[in-house]
């Protein structure tokens, strides 16, 4: 390895064409408001700043030139160092389009010329035999598809849409970004380029709208967006006390210089095995490697031919969109844990790349766990016709249903080992004795162990683990013992879940805690929020169930609902103030379910008004406060009373596991 020191401005700001590109293996970007802010500080201090090192693998290729003759071409592929790198090119950016808001304003040519020279030196160049242009950075085709056209493209469309972006962003407060004036100016600019091509090109006049209605479709485009609109924030704020034109010239000047300036360690190296190596073992800036950025390098090293490098990137891009880049990580983690002993999060990169999984076989699995775990990730998503492979199983669907639909509402993660594993195992058909009993139990643990009593999820997760491997090995048994095993299975975890909540949970706490929940606003805190909810809808699925209601019918009547303060938090018009109720009024004794047309008219009324709208509602919660009453009373009293009578509702029956 060799190693220089150098400046961003001798690396890949000069005057010489110098190509760089991001490999496949890389992450995507992933720079925030913290490592902007970090960035910014380093180019405003008034010191020469080290941001670190640039590991870079030359490489010589052989390709045809324009004339059909082969050349050797040396590539340059960043190992570490591609958030800098990009983020130095969004900057050069922003200067490159205040340079040209600042001329086109004032009418000033030089300006212009400066807007143009940063585009030329810093983010495109003219290749030596000067007839074609390329781009400094070449990012990975993820990040490129809306880096080249938002970033580093610069005619009059991709103007357009960095304009639009920064005037529509919340940060143009006042104008201070972009003004009316100058948005309008560049409107009929693109619009009339666009007419333009239309007569002349229709493939590209279609390739033009589709740059101007590009929208941030990924986490990692809307980090490029909302650190291009910051820079470009913190630039305005940067020239804004100068007066003239000139001193905001000088101003602007000096940034570009600053950027330049900044000093790199460039290590250079020259084998593909010692990229990955490294890639594995640098981070910067605060951002650290995730477990899912390791095993993608792990999966791409251990693939050995390039078309089936691309593939596997496909693939994994798909898995990205289905899961999340947010959850990558913990989905893989509880797909591995459905197959493969309990394993850390810190540990999942470890235990995947030392086991003698195949890369490739692993990539078709996460692919396909992936569409399952999007399923179960999916609120309005509901499995339909589950079933054991020997017999109907009676109700499973909705069972798993229910199950699913608790975790999400409660915020249990820790679940999705287990139903990725049975789901996978009934699609498979290969589930051969019937789990309702102990999918309801799961459920009632769930709800006991984390919403009320807020356990470690340690124990759980490696039962989780356990009973999902033991049932994935069932399956290599004859038919004859598959359903037996199975059978015992669910008996024997069922003993063990059972014996968890014994020791994490009895009938006082339970109830205690209970009566302690309180209603609460979505934005202040939407687990809270959700389990709230949770809870009234099934005190009213049991209501309802007692009385021989079916589950479809149920699940409608829940549908379209909001929470309501039967006495107010501002019961004005109860004449009480709000110092008088605030012990009791938010209370789950004082919530209720109500259709949405009715909530909405209900609002602070008093307590005769609301009874007649009420009364327009059949949720049986709500006919229980009026039901064969003519003077209907609803105080503290009647709140403590209904608080009970749901508190011993929820441990008798509604989540009881004996």
């Amino acid at each position: 390895m060799e190693a220089s020191k150098k400046t961003l401005g001798q690396l890949i700001f000069h005057e010489h064409f110098t190509k760089y590109s991001i490999p496949i293996y890389q992450r995507p970007y992933k720079w925030g408001k913290d490592q902007i802010e970090d960035f910014w500080t380093d180019l405003t201090d008034g010191k020469i700043n080290f941001i670190g090192p640039i590991v870079v693998q030359k490489s010589e290729k052989n390709i045809k030139n324009d004339n059909g003759k082969v050349e050797k071409m040396t590539i340059r592929t960043i190992v570490d160092g591609q958030q800098r790198l990009i983020t130095s090119t969004i900057f050069a950016s922003v200067l490159r389009d205040v340079y040209f808001t600042l001329s086109s304003i004032n009418n000033d040519s030089n300006l212009n010329d400066r807007s143009n020279l940063i585009q030329s030196r810093y983010i495109i160049s003219l290749k030596l035999d000067a007839s074609t242009k390329d781009y400094r950075l070449q990012t990975a085709e993820k990040t490129s598809i809306f880096l080249k056209p938002f970033i580093q493209n610069n005619d009059i469309i991709s103007k357009f849409l960095r304009v639009s972006t920064l005037y529509d962003s919340k940060r143009n407060k006042n104008n201070s970004l972009i003004s009316n004036e100058f948005y309008d100016r560049i409107y009929k600019k693109q619009t009339k380029h666009l007419n333009i091509i239309k007569d002349k090109d229709e493939i590209e006049h279609e390739r033009a709208l589709s740059i101007k209605n590009l929208i941030a479709s990924s986490d990692e485009h809307k980090r490029i967006r909302e650190n291009y609109i910051l820079l470009y924030e913190n630039v305005m704020d940067h020239i804004k006390s100068e007066k003239t034109l000139e001193e905001k010239s000088n101003k602007l000047n000096a940034l570009l210089t600053d950027l330049t300036d900044m000093e790199i360690v460039e290590m250079s190296i020259d084998d593909e095995n010692s990229a990955y190596e490294i890639f594995e073992r640098l981070n910067n800036y605060g951002i650290d490697l995730t477990q899912a950025d390791l095993l993608k390098n792990w999966v791409l090293k251990n693939i050995e031919k390039e078309k089936d490098q691309e593939k596997c990137l496909k693939d994994w891009f798909a898995i990205e969109n289905n899961v999340g880049e947010k959850d990558l990580t913990s989905f893989i983690r509880y797909y591995w844990m459905s197959r493969n002993p309990f394993t850390p999060k810190n540990q999942l990169y470890k235990s995947i790349s030392e086991s003698k999984k195949d890369a490739q076989e692993l990539m078709k699995e996460l692919k396909s766990a992936s569409q399952l775990y999007k399923q179960l990730t999916d609120t309005s998503f509901k499995f339909q016709d589950l079933k054991t492979s020997t017999k109907r199983s009676k109700d499973l669907s909705d069972t798993i249903n229910s199950l699913k639909d608790t975790a999400l509402k409660i915020g249990s993660t820790q679940i999705n080992t287990f139903l990725l594993s049975i789901i996978s195992i009934i699609n498979r058909r290969k589930l051969k004795s019937n789990p309702q009993k102990f999918l309801i139990l799961l459920e009632n643990f769930l709800f006991q162990y984390f919403a009320i009593g807020s356990n470690p999820a340690n124990a759980v997760e490696r039962k989780f683990s356990s009973i999902s491997n033991l049932l994935e090995k069932s399956l290599a048994d004859k038919d004859k013992l598959i359903e037996k095993n199975q059978d015992r299975l669910f008996k024997t975890f069922t003993s063990d879940f059972k014996n968890i909540l014994k020791q994490n949970v009895n009938e006082e706490n339970f109830k205690e805690t209970f009566k302690q929940l309180e209603y609460v606003t979505f934005s202040k805190s939407r687990k809270k929020y959700e389990i709230n909810k949770y809870i009234l809808e099934k005190y009213e699925y049991y209501l309802m169930q007692s009385i021989g209601k079916s589950t479809n019918e149920i699940a409608l009547k829940l549908s379209n609902l909001n929470k309501e303060h039967l006495l107010p938090q501002k019961p004005d018009k109860w004449g009480l103030t709000s110092k008088d109720v605030e012990s009791y009024v938010n209370s789950l004794g004082n919530i209720f379910l109500i259709d949405i047309d009715l909530n909405t008219k209900m609002r602070n009324n008093t307590l005769d008004k609301k009874i007649k709208l009420l009364e327009k509602s059949s949720l049986l919660s709500i006919k229980e406060v009026y039901h064969n009453k003519k003077d209907v009373k609803w105080g503290k009293k009647e709140i403590e009373k209904r608080l009970d009578k749901i508190t011993n509702a929820a441990w008798d029956s509604i989540w009881n596991i004996d």
